[in-house]
């Protein structure tokens, strides 16, 4: 088995750049989470336009072979992608020479082709996600270009100043890609298959146009409300989701959070977390982690994201009314109030 180097991040990098301007299925958890999780889930849209992903990791490997044309069109075409990777001031060749010789894209560049070489069902539903977070979310700018990478970075989306994205493609082998054995952890396996792209790039653009702004004085219970409206967002836009899709539990995971809401709650509630300003209790029970072992070894990684979700769903249960845009304010996950006007636990 070939062991390579691989950067197990699956969270997004949010630059301003200036001057810029396989086929695959649902899971079979999906399918059963979509039987007893009540979302308010986006259903696919048959009349969305497609997104075509544009393949800089397939012009890097054909630009040796160009003429000057053909190399000049393709710096034109990347433009975005080339003021992230070089700076303002870079040789186009230089760099297009230096990124195909570059382990990442030698390493990996060749298994994308062979995995992915049929980006169309990532296509669809990102177009899906466009058309329904177009409906939902009008306020957010959607990129108009999507570039697919080979990145050596540990980000798999970064957002170049609003207008266009790049996709780590080599990010999303699957979860028995061999090459990921033994560099990246069990945990997040599941979160490396194709169909996560949606799920990442939905959750970079709503983190990117409502971002969560960590003070002294943030609490438990405000990352919480702020990353429970994220998925609350996430579910209303990301076509076919469901809770266990978004939070990227398997059946297992899902069946314990569920059958032990009232117990974490409880445990919450009386070690006096989720007013605790320490930032390294939110990092332990909101980060992906094999387990949120402070509160117990047997909880699934992101509870107290779980926990969010439920309160946001409770708080929009007693406030129908409430937007997207309005349930992702600052003015709601920071408010005192908001856990009382959710009427959870009572």
């Amino acid at each position: 088995m070939r062991k390579i180097p691989i950067f197990a991040s699956a969270l997004f990098l949010a630059v301003a750049a200036a001057g810029c301007g396989g086929r695959d299925s649902a899971s079979q958890a999906d399918a059963a989470a979509s039987a007893t999780s009540a979302t308010s889930a986006a259903p696919a849209d048959p009349q969305a336009e497609p997104i075509v992903i544009e393949r800089f990791d397939r012009a890097v490997m054909a630009y040796d072979s160009l003429d000057r044309h053909g190399r000049d069109s393709i710096a034109e075409a990347y433009t975005p992608v080339l003021l992230f990777l070089g700076g303002d001031n870079f040789n186009v060749d230089r760099l297009m020479s230096d990124i195909r010789v570059s382990q990442a894209q030698k390493v990996f560049g060749p298994d994308v082709e062979r995995y992915l070489p049929d980006l169309f069902s990532i296509e669809t539903s990102l177009g899906q996600l466009r058309a329904n977070m177009a409906g939902e979310l009008p306020g957010l700018q959607f990129p108009r270009h999507i570039y697919g990478i080979v990145t050596p970075y540990a980000q798999s989306i970064v957002v170049v100043a609003d207008t266009s994205l790049l996709l780590g493609l080599n990010h999303y082998l699957g979860a028995s890609y061999p090459g990921y054995q033994g560099y990246v952890e069990n945990y997040m396996l599941p979160l490396k298959e194709p169909r996560r792209v949606v799920y990442d790039v939905a959750e970079a653009l709503l983190a990117m146009r409502y971002p969560y702004a960590e003070t002294d004085g943030s609490t438990l219970l405000s990352r919480m409300l702020y990353d429970g409206a994220i998925l609350a967002a996430m579910l209303r836009t990301v076509p076919g989701s469901t809770l266990q899709s978004v939070m990227g539990y398997t059946d297992e995971q899902m069946r314990w959070a569920a059958d032990n809401e009232n117990a974490v709650w409880s445990e919450l509630a009386r070690r006096q977390l989720l007013y605790s300003t320490d930032p390294s209790v939110a990092a332990r029970l909101m980060r992906p982690a094999p387990s949120s072992a402070l509160l117990t070894p047997d909880a699934p990684g992101r509870i107290g994201r779980y926990m969010g979700y439920r309160l946001i769903e409770s708080y929009l249960q007693h406030n129908p009314e409430e937007s997207p845009a309005g349930f992702l304010a600052d003015s709601l996950w920071l408010s005192p109030s908001t856990l009382r006007q959710s009427g959870y636990g009572k």
